[in-house]
């Protein structure tokens, strides 16, 4: 079964780096994102991961937003 991991700040430069290292280690990816501009910055890995990589638009700070995208994830897994 492939792993998987959710990158919160995953379209930032740390966050792209602990994304991009996951994708090498054959890891599936979800980042989360508020902010659609911060989506560009991962279009490489985007590319390159092969699938690896999946985003979609969460609020963290919202509690619901977040079980209910969690539930989803695992439920696509």
């Amino acid at each position: 079964m492939r792993q998987v991991a959710v990158v919160t700040g995953g379209t930032g430069a740390l966050g792209r780096w602990v994304v991009r290292e996951l994708v090498a280690r054959g890891w599936r990816v979800h980042v989360p994102w508020k902010v659609a501009a911060e989506v560009g910055a991962l279009e490489a890995l985007l590319e390159d991961g092969a699938g690896s990589v999946v985003t979609g638009e969460v609020d963290v700070t919202d509690a619901a937003e977040v079980e209910a995208r969690l539930a989803a994830l695992k439920a696509a897994t």
